[in-house]
């Protein structure tokens, strides 16, 4: 117990605050231990909307002018990073559209038209492969020269030890023509933000490659590369990806949308089962609630409350009539549809106390036509007729 507590001591927390797209701001207690995944969850609990694969948390760096879909902890204390909860295609875009990111280069099945079975069956075969692999994302890039806002061309190569180019400026894909030039085992890919007027780049669709720790702008271990078009770099990033994360991509994603199907089976179980119990508690065996209605006004009780008051009345007209009752109900059998109810217990009950009777309405007639003709003033007599 002592150890427990001892560890729990230990664990590192952070207040975080997250940014919405509308600028709004949520608050929110975090630590070392919490996946994205849960803190995501979070912050969608606290923004009032519904969990999708597509909500992310993205590290925006302003000093750097890059976001990335993680880290939290390797923030400096003047730091002017933020936290952005927003909606990301892109996040998981790999299993919605797999043949972008795994059929291309040289695959024969490049630009497939796939149907919904037969993007399952590709993931499936790309991710269940002994030692799952990358894809062959292979094209020219731009590269940043260090310290300076120059742009070169180079043929680019990835491997799943890292990034490799072709230094001589030939397309080739031959191991002693490429040079490494960053390893993804610690190192992590972020985009470019405002890059062609920052860097002079010669395009937007820009990504980085470096490591958490590193927040500097003139650190010579971040690679700056640029793309001709929003496609190569969508490729480019989640290749990347792919060859750091590996299966655990779609491991989180299936235990993600696994656990909202669940949650959207619970709500309609629940919701089923109160409106079966609402019918239940509505109906003619249910009670409507725990108030029991008074006995002075429910209709049944008035009509026990006439029966007896008009139980004297019917007894001192007629004693051989309530007699002859009694001796009938004794000759009938037991549980018979000839037996009659056992007579009234006579009570003292005062016609005051009763109900004054309803008045009489006009809401019978079926109309005005039905009514019978005024008498003629004619067959009246003198005394009724009207003088002039």
């Amino acid at each position: 117990m002592a150890l427990e507590k001892i560890k729990e001591a230990n664990v590192k927390k952070l207040f975080i605050k997250a940014f919405t797209s509308d600028g709004s701001t949520k608050s929110l207690l975090v630590d070392e231990k919490m996946t994205v995944v849960h803190v995501t969850r979070l912050l969608a609990d606290k923004n009032h909307v519904r969990m999708d694969p597509q909500w992310a948390i993205v590290e925006h760096i302003p000093d750097l002018y890059m976001d990335v879909v993680e880290n939290l902890l390797l923030w400096t204390r003047e730091s002017k990073n933020t936290l952005l909860f927003s909606e990301r295609a892109d996040k998981y875009d790999l299993f919605l559209r797999p043949e972008h990111y795994i059929l291309i280069g040289s695959s024969s099945e490049k630009n497939a038209d796939l149907d919904d079975e037969g993007r399952n069956t590709l993931v499936e075969e790309f991710f269940s492969s002994t030692g799952v692999g990358v894809p062959e994302v292979e094209g020219h890039l731009f590269l940043k020269s260090e310290g300076k806002k120059v742009w070169k061309k180079y043929y680019f190569v990835l491997r799943a030890s890292g990034l490799y180019y072709c230094a001589k400026g030939k397309s080739s894909r031959s191991s002693k023509d490429l040079v490494c030039l960053t390893t993804l085992e610690v190192n992590q890919v972020y985009y470019g933000v405002g890059w062609k007027k920052k860097y002079k780049a010669p395009t937007d669709w820009c990504f980085a490659i470096k490591h958490p720790h590193l927040q500097a702008k003139s650190s010579k271990y971040i690679k700056y590369l640029c793309c001709d078009d929003p496609e190569t770099l969508s490729q480019w990033v989640m290749g990347v990806r792919i060859a750091k994360s590996g299966s655990s991509l779609l491991e989180n994603y299936r235990s993600l949308v696994e656990d909202l199907a669940q949650e959207d089976i619970d709500m309609l179980a629940s919701s089923r089962s109160f409106s079966i119990a609402s019918m239940a508690a509505g109906g003619p065996g249910g009670s409507g609630g725990s108030h029991t209605p008074s006995q002075a006004t429910t209709p049944s009780s008035e009509s026990r409350s006439l029966d007896s008051c008009l139980a004297p009345s019917l007894a001192d007209g007629d004693d051989d009539a309530s007699s002859s009752a009694g001796s009938s109900s004794q000759d009938t059998p037991v549980n018979t549809l000839g037996r009659r109810p056992d007579a009234l217990k006579l009570i003292d009950c005062e016609v005051d106390s009763l109900p004054p009777p309803p008045p009489e309405l006009l809401a019978s007639t079926l109309s005005l036509n039905s009514l019978p003709p005024p008498p003629d003033e004619a067959s009246l007599p003198p005394s009724a007729q009207t003088t002039s």
